[in-house]
């Protein structure tokens, strides 16, 4: 799951929606600008409802067969990991 929020800690009330798994990866830039990642999930956002200079952060929520739910970033994620996951509108 995905979700979108104006605010870093304002999660919980905001829809959730599904990622598409896909089987050929997207092969983009990783984390670390040196090295490129292949991505598994995607998700295309309608843009309609922001305006230019809105802060978007993304929250990923994965769950396997064995654990709890995993929430990417989490509220004790270091910033530079936030920044990753987060966008301003043009």
């Amino acid at each position: 799951k995905i979700k979108f929020a104006p605010n870093l800690f304002n999660f919980e009330n905001q829809p959730e929606y599904n990622l598409e798994v896909i089987t050929s990866p997207l092969i983009e830039t990783g984390f670390y600008l040196s090295t490129v990642d292949e991505f598994y999930h995607k998700y295309t956002l309608d843009m309609s409802s922001y305006n230019s200079g809105d802060v978007v952060f993304i929250r990923i929520y994965v769950q396997d067969n064995v654990n709890e739910i995993t929430e990417i970033p989490s509220n004790g994620t270091e910033y530079q990991i936030i920044r990753h996951f987060t966008f301003t509108v043009q």
